[in-house]
């Protein structure tokens, strides 16, 4: 635990105190209203989740229309929706968790940094990524055939099962490659 909540801090924590500590030495709110902070923020989930978001809908057949950081689409009726796709739905945090979690693990039980380590680290950080996007895919899907109410409802309770499931999965595979590996070694 204590290796774990050590390396959250300086993957999450640290990093952006330290950027908005530079922000604001800096006079960086240089958006009318915006800050340095959210314009950056914006700019990431933007690139790494309304635009792949809408790409991924788009190639289902869905009339979906990204501007910025929301995301246009119509309802079943045929009304026009927009969402907002907010920092807090990035899934950075679930990743920042799991890669600090991978990492706790690893030295605790492994003891090594080696190939298979870092092949599974980044397979466990591209499934968080296209878990975050199949989720945010759902709650559009939602939204489209069954309205804005129920659409809140998934965005609300989906994440922690399709965190939960791609966890459990990625998980297992660690127990099972590991300990075989870790076998070979010693024999």
């Amino acid at each position: 635990m204590f290796i774990f909540i050590n390396i959250l801090v300086i993957i999450l924590v640290l990093p952006l105190l330290v950027f908005k500590i530079y922000a604001i030495f800096n006079d960086m709110n240089f958006i009318e209203g915006v800050s340095s902070t959210s314009f950056l923020q914006d700019k990431i989930v933007n690139r790494f989740l309304t635009i792949p978001l809408s790409n991924l809908l788009t190639f289902f057949g869905y009339k979906v229309f990204p501007e910025s950081n929301f995301l246009s689409f119509y309802l079943k009726d045929g009304t026009r929706a927009s969402v907002e796709i907010a920092e807090s739905c990035s899934g950075i945090y679930s990743v920042v968790i799991f890669i600090a979690a991978f990492i706790a693990f690893i030295a605790n039980e492994y003891n090594r940094f080696d190939f298979l380590v870092l092949s599974l680290l980044i397979l466990g950080i591209l499934t968080a990524y296209f878990s975050n996007l199949i989720r945010m895919t759902i709650i559009v899907l939602v939204g489209h055939y069954y309205g804005i109410e129920n659409m809140l409802f998934v965005h609300s309770n989906i994440g922690w099962i399709i965190f939960l499931i791609w966890i459990s999965i990625f998980w297992s595979l660690l127990f099972y490659i590991l300990p075989k590996q870790a076998n070979q070694i010693n024999e």
